[in-house]
């Protein structure tokens, strides 16, 4: 942020945590964050570096926040259901990421993914299909940007 000039703000906590090893909770515990308030957790670009033992873990800590909490993240689908320059796209970046020591460990169907949400306990979970995102956020777009497939979104309320 400071690289790109932009203030961090005062109510901004930088708090490290390895997902597989440590609790969220013990990890914010350390900070002023208001575990009992209803809170918005965004997730980019982290599910498929974890196990999904590790995933269970943060969405049950979700779970535990004040009613209306929620978290959205996204999810990588499994290679064989992406194709095209997509699928070669995710191959050639998940072969790297474990070049560079950080192996892709977990690729989610939706599907799949949306069922265990409700097992854990969500009360709503909302999956930002490429076709609703496409109706949503590109479809009069002009420069070519277009929705992905092999990347997705998923939203769940305690």
């Amino acid at each position: 942020m400071q690289a790109a000039d932009i203030a961090i703000p005062s109510n901004l906590r930088f708090v490290p945590i390895d997902f597989e090893r440590a609790s969220i909770r013990d990890s914010l515990s350390a900070t002023d964050f208001a575990l009992a308030d209803q809170t918005l957790c965004s997730w980019m670009g982290v599910t498929q570096y974890l196990t999904s033992g590790a995933l269970d873990a943060t969405f049950r800590f979700v779970l535990s926040l004040a009613p209306s909490s929620e978290i959205v993240f996204s999810f990588i689908l499994p290679q064989n259901v992406v194709s095209g320059v997509e699928a070669e796209a995710l191959a050639v970046a998940a072969q790297r990421a474990a070049e560079a020591g950080e192996p892709w460990l977990t690729r989610i169907d939706p599907s799949t993914l949306a069922v265990r949400l409700r097992a854990l306990g969500f009360s709503r979970v909302i999956h930002l299909t490429p076709q609703d995102a496409h109706e949503r956020y590109f479809q009069n777009r002009q420069d070519g940007l277009c929705e992905r497939h092999g990347e997705q979104l998923m939203r769940a309320i305690v």
